[in-house]
């Protein structure tokens, strides 16, 4: 799932065994709400890039080839609230370029 310049929320969702990301974002227009989801068995769970908003609840991102979540580029963000990023090979999250990453109530 993608969005780039848009708005995207999900609500109560899987994503699993896919290549690439669960969702990704891109654009400093792009806004992501996801509530109670998991995300399991792809590459990444979460992409944000180049200022793209993302904010997760109560969701839970497992199993993934390379991360939970990867961040890149100014003004990109992304909020965790109650989150749980579990057993991803080469890292939970990645920050780079000048992303910023919020977590709150987290494992």
């Amino acid at each position: 799932v993608g969005v780039d310049g848009g708005d995207l929320r999900l609500t109560d969702c899987e994503v699993s065994a896919v290549n690439g990301s669960c969702v990704g974002a891109t654009g400093v227009n792009s806004t992501v709400l996801v509530r109670v989801c998991a995300f399991e068995g792809s590459s990444v769970g979460v992409v944000g890039c180049a200022g793209a908003q993302v904010r997760c609840e109560d969701t839970t991102m497992q199993g993934h080839d390379q991360a939970g979540i990867v961040l890149i580029g100014n003004k990109t963000l992304a909020e965790l609230e109650g989150c749980v990023v579990s057993e991803c090979g080469v890292m939970g999250v990645s920050v780079t370029g000048g992303a910023r990453f919020v977590a709150d109530g987290c494992s």
